[in-house]
């Protein structure tokens, strides 16, 4: 046996080390699939919380039925405070139908008759979530966006 068999083979036999080396290839792996479970867990609990937002928002237009821009800017502000989102982030805007036709967006309404006209609110959130991972250099911003149309005459 020559001396390089010799101390592969006393290099195999010892096993003193190999716990540290399985850790080293282990940890990061359950580190990183830790990382990844919380951010993504964060990610669908802010999706979850703007769907009862806009929910929230859709009973606040039904209850109030905001027929001036004053009203419409009123729960506009309380579905932001509700949301915990910056004002401009909350979007209502007008939405108006003609019998069976297309919704038609825009401030005023179109011409038809008053039996036939439907008004609508649109409601539109949006918000963005900057995962942990971002910071690192991977990937980019993940962006929400719920849209509600509410009928409100």
């Amino acid at each position: 046996m020559t001396r390089i068999q010799a101390f592969l083979q006393r290099l195999r036999a010892r096993e003193d080390g190999t716990a540290l080396i399985e850790t080293a290839i282990v940890a990061p792996v359950l580190i990183v699939l830790a990382v990844g479970g919380f951010e993504t867990s964060a990610m669908v609990a802010r999706q979850s919380e703007l769907q009862s937002a806009a929910e929230q928002a859709t009973e606040i237009a039904l209850a109030t039925v905001p027929d001036t821009d004053a009203e419409k800017t009123l729960v506009q502000e309380k579905v932001a405070a509700s949301a915990g989102l910056p004002l401009q982030h909350v979007d209502l805007s007008w939405k108006y139908r003609c019998g069976s036709g297309a919704l038609v967006d825009g401030p005023t309404a179109p011409s038809c008759s008053e039996d036939s006209l439907n008004t609508y609110i649109a409601i539109h959130l949006s918000d963005e979530y900057q995962p942990v991972w971002t910071e690192w250099g991977f990937g980019t911003s993940f962006e929400y966006h719920v849209r509600r149309t509410v009928q409100i005459s």
